[in-house]
């Protein structure tokens, strides 16, 4: 069954909500504006550097050897990345050659879901009905139930026996003659984050025995009694391809039954690089506004390629950053003029006029601001397309003001 809970707010902590949240709101629009100009500065010095790399950075046809004559130049290889590495993972006796190996964990668990509806009253007061409902099902993470709202289900979540989520990495991955540097391989996991494989398990394993000895000791007299008449077998421990199954029935799970899952990066993979080789080894490259750059691909590109993708990359995180900041700019105008709305609280109808007039005007200031901010930078960083951003602002404003004085002569 469902567990409501109302809440009401007056009118005047209403009121003493939106001040507070002035301030909030320029701190906001501050954070916002100085994103903004960060990210214009930002987005010309990665594209004077990656000019900068395709100027310098000369293409090797053959890593297969190391060649002194390389070092502290900047080159484009491509070719193979690998390990002969055996990662393990201790606890449960496990070992393969992989470029990665990853442990996750989930657990069996009730899970507390709320739905909020609101509604404004006469007068200015607010009611907000909070609905909590219970369901069963698997968390990434033990879940505490002793703050559950509903009484009937607090402290009803267990766990019987704890595991953390884990991932190990090859330390030693060669590219032809070379060994790649820890921060590189970091990169190429992290780059193929999708191109994890499950890791079949053995069911010949010791370590299993000594983790079911380890649960059935943990539970204590909570052992299920069928368990205990089982002979020289796995009662809480149950393997099925990448997934250990940690509880005594899989097909039907108890609250504090665990899974674990276990998957794998192939111990090797194409790659095309950027950097400087160093004593057999790769370091960044020293470029004009970044000290430690370099360019990691998965798969085969040409260094023309990658310069390609380098500045589209780049030119996707200015947009995003633009959109970001813009947003923010536009959610702290709300926050600042929020105190308009709430003073029409008392009738709800006009309130709801008054927040779409506020909302209208914030976005079209916002947007304005967001064009004045940009362009001023661009006239700082790169004159001729800033003064083209400058007169866009300025014609927004210009409809803004000239809108402001038709409505008021509509309404006088």
């Amino acid at each position: 069954m469902a567990f409501t809970e109302t809440r009401t707010t007056g009118y005047g902590s209403r009121l003493g909500n939106s001040c507070m949240g002035v301030p909030m709101g320029i701190l906001l629009f501050v954070v916002a504006t100085i994103i903004l100009w960060w990210n214009e500065g930002r987005a010309v010095h990665r594209a004077q550097d990656i000019k900068l790399v395709a100027k310098t950075a000369q293409s090797i046809g053959d890593i297969s050897a190391a060649n002194a004559s390389l070092d502290g130049q900047l080159i484009h290889a491509t070719g193979t990345a690998s390990t002969n590495d055996q990662l393990s993972d201790d606890i449960f006796g496990i070992q393969t050659n992989a470029m990665a190996i990853v442990r996750s964990a989930e657990y069996y668990q009730w899970m507390e879901n709320e739905k909020h509806e609101t509604k404004d009253k006469l007068g200015g007061k607010q009611e907000e009905v909070i609905t909590y409902t219970y369901e069963r099902g698997w968390s990434n993470v033990p879940i505490n139930s002793s703050k559950f709202k509903d009484p009937d289900y607090r402290d009803v979540n267990s766990v019987i026996w704890n595991v953390e989520d884990k991932r190990v990495s090859a330390s030693n991955v060669s590219f032809g003659a070379y060994t790649l540097p820890d921060r590189f391989i970091a990169d190429i996991v992290s780059k193929q984050s999708d191109k994890f494989e499950p890791l079949v398990l053995s069911t010949n394993n010791p370590a299993l025995k000594e983790i079911n000895e380890s649960v059935m000791k943990s539970l204590g007299e909570n052992i299920r009694p069928e368990a205990a008449q089982v002979k020289d077998s796995l009662a809480y421990v149950h393997v099925f391809g990448n997934q250990i199954y940690i509880g005594f029935n899989p097909s039907t799970p108890s609250i504090g039954d665990i899974r674990i899952t276990f998957e794998q990066l192939a111990p090797s993979c194409n790659i095309s690089l950027i950097a400087v080789p160093t004593n057999g080894t790769f370091t960044t490259f020293l470029a004009k506004h970044n000290d430690s750059e370099y360019e990691l691909r998965i798969g085969t590109w040409s260094l023309e390629q990658m310069i390609k993708q380098a500045n589209d990359d780049n030119s996707t995180m200015t947009w995003l950053l633009r959109l970001v900041g813009l947003l923010f700019v536009i959610a702290g105008l709300k926050m600042i003029f929020s105190i308009l709305v709430t003073l029409f609280k008392v009738v709800p109808f006009l309130a709801s006029i008054m927040n779409l007039g506020v909302s209208l005007i914030c976005s079209v200031v916002g947007l304005a601001w967001t064009l004045l901010v940009v362009a001023i930078a661009w006239i700082f960083y790169r004159p001729l397309l800033g003064i083209a951003l400058l007169v866009v602002a300025g014609g927004l404003i210009y409809w803004l003001v000239i809108k402001g004085k038709k409505q008021q002569a509509t309404a006088a």
